[in-house]
This record gives structure tokens, C-alpha cells and sequence, in this order.
């Protein structure tokens, strides 16, 4: 164990000491430029360490030359039992450590008292402390220390330990740590954890705000602060963990002090390519736009696998996402971007996919690698002047500050609010349009309510060959055996009623056959066969399924990549559009466990026909995409979450022509599609598919009424991925290209509301027109 725990300690002090580089100069989540502060904040934080070996490690980081020092130690030298230092040492090591920072020129060195803790989860983690049924008391000790050394040495002091319990619900220690949703400390009841002494991120702020307030007269426009610590330092479970970036406490003490301003004439929520355009759009238009992206990396679906792109009607795409895919086409003009392809081969086999995959008298090619993606994305967003705030997300608690009828600031997880004059929903989910208090819907609506014919609950085929079907039990025809995984167990009701389901999601992955630039896939430590168990009975039923084929989905992009389709995890998301940010990663978690589980089930599984297997088996992962997140995907394909309900509700009469609204801001091209929704046994017993349709293709107009809420909800949004649609029609919309579309509509809008006063109801038509004709929009099929 002891060698184990020196690993830890070696492997937690070099990520440290690699991750943390100037926020400055660079964002080490993102690799991306931070905008310019007037402060700079380190995180020297390390999980485990205790006093002795900050000591120790301390004079490695005298290259920082810090104006400030932060120090917060004693969690571990009181309470980690395998890390256990005395009164005596630790008070000697502080002293010490106040001297070597002062002796390099530190002008401000401040000493932080520690919170309570949760002594039953901490009771669990260490059995064998010696002062077991006193924690508390010993801990307290230490804090005395902290007090005593700091008004000796004239240090500065933050009382933390005060702080924290004078902002519990009865002021007092138990309340401070006991396990409850708003406690600033981890416990089951807001992390799923069995904590008790990390805080949360509101504690990070909370903690933030009282050293900000201690240190700040001191602070001047230059100055560096390092902030030396173990894990509450680091942030551990926190994003953005070991960086002064995200929810760790550096990073909201570094937005506590720095110069950036938070406001900005449009803020863009998401960082999807309809976020994007909306964001450049408004810049462009001369206004500052601020662009909050929850991943880090930009492009949402278009960046992240989904390259094999939907254009049936290349005419019909105009403005900005006719520009991205011209870059894209000039990116590829370049015979230096194929390395490991030739232009024409490969163009010869996708004639017959992907609509070509160019256009060469349009000049615009839509399909790609999504490293290429993003970095067109990035250089449109850092030509028109967007700032990017990155890796920080809505508060889902209380993220949405309205003020008579309009939104006035978002408060982000990390503390920081960003208020604006108009906001843009760019998400998939729809976050910010429900707490904000605006109309939506889940799932299908009856076919009934608008007059339908593709809504609600659509069976569909019997799941094997020829009306045979597979069985449905977990051991063939062994109902005593169980069903199989989302597998409904009965028909889910008649058909065209409505329901809260869904259409699947998936990982839209990214392989390649080359050889020299290929990571095998591996079995996912959370392989579960039964998953994958309809498959093997339909190959049994029908050898001749396969890749195009009915069972796995693989178009060739450049250089020997390709994009990986249905790999839908089918009746596994129906919580997503609803759930929280923990949730949401569990869900993730398993779609992404689901997505390498099939390929390496149709790569392994000894009942895969041969030929299959072989097929499958010429892919893995590209080792130059995805290179942070393990040449995996970073986002996952929320084909459909939440929909507003505003006043103009496009539906399927829109698509095919029987209804024309009259004030158009773009034009879509695609058939009605929907994934499956659902898998179930019918009357007969036998497994049908439900929720799918492919129905025929219209160009049609999409009304600016559909992506903004009614006045009487909220005066400043404007919505361009989920918005005002019935499940039918969405399936239609519901394209990267058209989002991008929409997006620019959204941008130009919200500028005509900020130059003019105005709430974006009150955007006059015809101007807004007159300009997105200017800028190239296509409005009219």
C-alpha cells in the first residue's frame, strides 16, 4: 500500500505541474487562448499531500514567482490516516513555508483554516485513525494552529472553518456537514458520493469568495497568486481539476479578481455549429458575443463525429453554413490535407454516398474529419472577434436570472454570472429555455393534435427475416428466462398516441483502417453481451445483415477515416432531455459503452458471420482524432430532447407544402426521419421495432416564429436547435446544416433587437430579411 500511495503521490504532483501552466497565457483544458486578466491565478494544488510534502515540493515552484500565496493545508496531516503529521510538525511546516515564500519575494502569504468534515464517511475511508471518535476535535486543533501561526508570523488569515459554518442552515458544525442537497461539502444527497470533506463546486465559490475577500486590497493589476494545497485546492471531482480553469476554486478566485468584464450584447449558450453561427453572425453584425461552451471544444455533433453530413439540396444551405462547408472545400483543395488518401479515388467511392459529398461548381464539400471541423469553427469564431467562455455550464439549480419578462444574467456552476441584453439557446438540450420558464414538450404528441400522420406511436417491422422473429427472452424461448434489455414488454399503445419517448441516441464514431494510425478497440470494462444479444439472433436468422446493410452504418471520410452510424442504444436515453449533468453522464457513459461494445461484438462474437467479422475487424480508433478524450467522440448525438412550444408550431404540413408560413429564415431540405424509439413484443410475441420513419423529401421554409418563445415567457431568447416543432417535423429539421442556418437567423435577430431596443417579437420581418438576404441566407425552397 505504501508504494501505491507514493505512485499516487508522483503521478498527482506531475499532472499538477504539467496541467497548470498560465491560465495567462493558455487554457490547459482546452489548449485554447484565455481571454486577457488582469490577475493570474495558479493551482498548485496536489491530491493527498500533506504539509511535509508541500515543503518539499514548494521550492520547485519558486519559478512562479508569485506576488500572493494561498495556502490551505491540514485535511490530510489531521484526518488521512496514512498521511498523519503532528501539531508540532505541521505547525513548523507552515511557519516554514510562510518564510520560503516571503524569502522570494511573495508580498501577501495567507493561511486558510479548514472545514468540517463528515466524521461517519471519513470514520469509513480510515478505520484505524488514532483519534477516530474525536475527528472533529483534532481537526479543530489543527485550525488553531492555523490561527495562531498566522497572527504570529503576520500572515494573512482566511477562516475558512468560520465562513463555512456561518453560511450553514443553523450556523453550527452539524449542520454544516450533514448530507443534504444544498451542503457546500460532497455528500450522497448532491454528489452520489460518500464524501464528507471535498467541496462542492458552489463550496469552491463560497471558499473563493472569502479568500478574494481577505486578499483583494492587496491585488493589483500583474500580480500572480499561488494557490498551494492538497485536494480541495486541486478540485478533485470538480471540472476543470488541477487548473484554475472550470469549478476548482483558483478558477472562481481568478474570475473574482480578474479584470474580465461578464457582460456582453449576446450570449450564446452552446457551442454546437448553430451556436456558432449565431455567435459569428451577431459579431459580425458589430456586437460583443460572449459563447458559453459546456464541452470546451466547439462544433457540437459537426466537430464530433457526425461528418458524413445530410445535404440532399445543396442549393438550399446558404450563409454561414454554405461557408463552412466552402472552407471545408478549400481546406481540401490543399493536396497537403490528404495524407493518406488521394482526392479523386476517394471521391469515386462515395459517389453514390452522402449526396456526392461536394459540390464543385457551389464549391462546398460536406464531408470531413472533425478535427478539421473544429478548427474551420474555431478560426470563423476568432475572425469575428467571439470571446469563448470554456468548460463551465448553467447552474441547473438557479442558473437564470430574469428580470420583467427577460433573461438579465446566466449563473454559471462555477459562480461566475454572464449577463447580456439578448441570449441564444444553441443547445441540444434546451437547458436554458426551461429554466428560464419557457414552453416545451418531450416525446411524441398524438397524431390528433396537429392533424398528423407520422407522430405518436408507429409500429413497425417484426425483428428478424421475413416476419420471423427473434426471441425475446433473455434464453431462447425461455420466458421464465426473462426479456432482454430495453425491450418493452407489451405493445406500448395504439397507434399515433402520443408519449414522453424519444428517438435513440448514439455515438456517431470516428474509425479508420489505416494501420499506422489505428488503436485496436478493446472490450469495455462494461461490456454487457445481452446489449448485443438481438443482433446475434438476427445474423442467425439473416447471415447476410451487415455493415450498410441493416446492422452497423460505415461511410468513408478522407484519409481511411470514416463515420460510424447506428450504433443507437435503443430505448436507453427516454431520461436524458430532463436529467441532470451527473445523469446525463451516466447516460453517456453507457451509450458510449454501448457504441465500442458493438463494434467489438461484431469484430469478436464467434456467432458474427466470418465475413463480418473480417470487415469489421480492418477498424479502430484514429490516434490523430479526439487526442484528449481517448480518440472518442466527446459529445453524444441528442438527435432530439426537448422542443418549444411558441406561437408558431412547425408541423408536418409545413414539410410537405400544405401550410406556408410567411416569415422564413431558412429553408429544409431532408426527408421525415426518426430512429427507432422503442423495441417491444407484440400481441403475437414476436419483437418489432416502433418509433422509425423515413418518409419522402420536401424543401420547405422554417418561420422565424418557431425559434423564438412567446412574448408573454420571455422577451430575450431566441432558440435554434430545439425549437417550435412537432416530433414530426423535427424529424425533418433537425439537420447540423440547418441548425447552422437557424443559428446565423438567430444571431441576425438578436442583433436587430439590441440595436433597436427591442424584444426579438418585435423584430420587424422585413428588415430582418432584408439583411439575411444580404448575408446570403436562402429563404425560399
Amino acid at each position: 500500500m505504501e508504494i501505491i500511495h507514493k505512485i499516487r503521490f508522483a503521478l498527482a504532483v506531475w499532472i499538477a505541474i504539467c496541467a497548470q501552466l498560465y491560465v495567462a497565457a493558455a487554457d490547459p483544458v482546452s489548449g485554447q487562448k484565455s481571454s486577457t486578466r488582469e490577475v493570474t491565478v495558479l493551482n498548485r494544488g496536489v491530491p493527498g499531500e500533506n504539509s511535509s510534502e508541500t515543503l518539499i515540493r514548494s521550492g520547485r515552484l519558486e519559478a512562479d514567482q508569485p506576488t500572493h500565496v494561498v495556502i490551505m493545508l491540514g485535511m490530510n496531516d489531521a484526518m488521512n490516516s496514512r498521511k498523519l503529521v503532528s501539531i508540532d510538525k505541521y505547525s513548523q511546516n507552515l511557519t516554514a513555508l510562510i518564510k520560503q515564500w516571503r524569502r522570494v519575494g511573495a508580498q501577501t502569504v495567507a493561511l486558510v483554516t479548514n472545514h468540517p468534515v463528515n466524521t461517519d464517511y471519513l470514520k469509513e475511508r480510515h478505520p484505524t485513525h488514532p483519534a477516530r471518535e474525536s475527528l472533529q476535535a483534532h481537526l479543530e486543533k489543527y485550525n488553531s494552529a492555523v490561527r495562531e501561526i498566522a497572527e504570529r508570523e503576520q500572515a494573512l488569515l482566511v477562516d475558512w472553518n468560520a465562513r463555512i459554518i456561518a453560511l450553514s442552515p443553523n450556523q453550527d458544525v452539524a449542520s454544516t456537514v450533514s448530507d443534504r442537497q444544498g451542503s457546500l461539502i460532497r455528500g450522497v444527497a448532491n454528489s452520489g458520493a460518500r464524501d464528507g470533506n471535498h467541496l462542492t463546486a458552489h463550496g469552491g465559490l463560497e471558499l473563493a469568495k472569502e479568500i478574494a475577500q481577505v486578499i483583494r486590497p492587496r491585488v493589483k493589476q500583474g500580480d500572480v497568486i499561488v494557490c498551494l494545497g492538497d485536494s480541495i485546492t486541486f478540485g478533485s471531482h470538480l471540472q476543470g481539476a488541477g487548473t484554475a480553469t472550470g469549478q476548482t476554486y483558483p478558477a472562481k478566485l481568478s474570475r473574482l479578481l480578474s479584470g474580465d468584464s461578464n457582460e456582453a450584447d449576446v450570449v450564446v449558450y452552446g457551442g454546437t455549429s448553430a451556436g456558432i453561427a449565431s455567435a459569428v453572425q451577431a459579431a459580425r453584425m458589430g456586437l460583443t458575443v460572449k459563447m458559453i461552451c459546456p464541452h470546451g471544444k466547439v462544433g457540437g455533433m459537426t466537430g464530433s463525429g457526425l461528418s458524413a453530413t445530410d445535404i440532399p439540396d445543396h442549393e438550399s444551405i446558404g450563409g454561414i453554413s454554405r461557408e463552412f462547408y466552402q472552407r471545408i472545400f478549400n481546406h481540401y483543395s490543399d493536396p497537403a490535407a490528404w495524407t493518406r488518401d488521394k482526392p479523386e479515388p476517394y471521391f469515386d467511392s462515395i459517389t453514390r454516398r452522402v449526396f456526392t459529398g461536394r459540390n464543385l461548381k457551389l464549391k462546398m464539400m460536406w464531408v470531413f474529419e472533425p478535427s478539421v471541423a473544429r478548427s474551420v469553427f474555431e478560426n470563423m469564431l476568432d475572425e469575428a472577434g467571439v470571446e469563448i467562455i470554456r468548460n463551465e455550464r448553467l447552474d441547473l439549480s438557479d442558473g437564470v436570472r430574469m428580470v420583467d419578462g427577460s433573461i438579465h444574467a446566466v449563473r454559471l456552476e462555477s459562480g461566475r454570472e454572464v449577463s447580456g441584453r439578448i441570449f441564444i439557446d444553441a443547445t441540444y438540450e434546451g437547458d436554458l429555455l426551461a429554466k428560464a420558464g419557457v414552453s416545451y414538450t418531450v416525446g411524441r404528441e398524438p397524431n390528433s393534435q396537429y392533424g398528423e400522420t407520422l407522430n405518436g406511436i408507429v409500429p413497425g417491422d417484426v425483428v428478424g427475416k421475413d416476419g420471423v422473429s427473434i426471441s425475446p427472452y433473455v434464453i431462447e424461448n425461455d420466458p421464465d428466462s426473462g426479456y432482454l434489455p430495453y425491450l418493452l414488454h407489451e405493445v406500448p399503445g395504439k397507434v399515433g398516441e402520443g408519449d414522453n419517448r424519444i428517438q435513440a441516441y448514439c455515438y456517431r464514431m470516428t474509425l479508420t483502417d489505416a494501420p499506422d494510425n489505428m488503436r485496436p478497440i478493446f472490450k469495455p470494462a462494461n461490456y454487457n453481451p445481452l446489449w448485443f444479444e438481438h443482433y446475434a439472433r438476427t445474423l442467425a436468422l439473416n447471415p447476410q445483415a451487415g455493415v450498410n446493410t441493416g446492422i452497423i452504418t460505415v461511410t468513408p471520410m478522407p484519409n481511411r477515416k470514416t463515420d460510424i452510424n447506428h450504433c443507437d442504444f435503443v430505448g436507453a436515453n427516454f431520461e436524458w432531455p430532463e436529467a441532470g449533468y451527473e445523469r446525463r453522464a451516466e447516460l453517456a457513459q453507457m451509450h458510449k459503452d454501448y457504441a465500442l461494445g458493438k463494434v467489438w461484438f461484431l469484430q469478436n462474437d464467434p456467432r458474427v458471420p466470418e465475413s463480418l467479422r473480417e470487415k469489421m475487424s480492418q477498424y479502430g480508433l484514429p490516434k490523430d482524432e479526439f487526442t484528449d478524450t481517448d480518440n472518442f467522440p466527446y459529445q453524444i448525438y441528442v438527435r432530439e430532447a426537448r422542443r418549444m412550444q411558441s406561437d408558431y408550431v412547425m408541423i408536418e404540413q409545413d414539410i410537405r407544402g400544405k401550410r406556408t408560413c410567411d416569415d422564413p429564415i431558412g429553408v429544409g431540405s431532408y426527408w421525415f426521419d426518426s430512429h427507432l424509439v422503442s423495441r417491444f413484443v407484440d400481441t403475437d410475441g414476436k419483437v418489432r421495432e416502433e418509433g422509425g420513419f423515413w418518409k419522402k423529401r420536401f424543401n420547405y421554409p422554417i418561420s422565424y416564429r418557431s425559434i423564438r418563445p412567446r412574448k408573454s415567457e420571455c422577451k430575450n431568447l431566441l432558440v435554434p436547435v430545439c425549437l417550435s416543432a412537432s416530433h414530426a417535423a423535427y424529424g425533418s429539421i433537425r439537420m447540423e446544416p440547418v441548425y447552422m442556418v437557424l443559428g446565423q437567423s438567430a444571431g441576425a435577430a438578436a442583433a436587430v433587437a439590441v440595436e433597436q431596443d427591442i424584444p426579438v417579437q418585435d423584430v420587424d420581418y422585413t428588415q430582418l430579411r432584408e439583411r439575411l438576404v444580404a448575408d446570403g441566407q436562402k429563404l425560399k425552397p
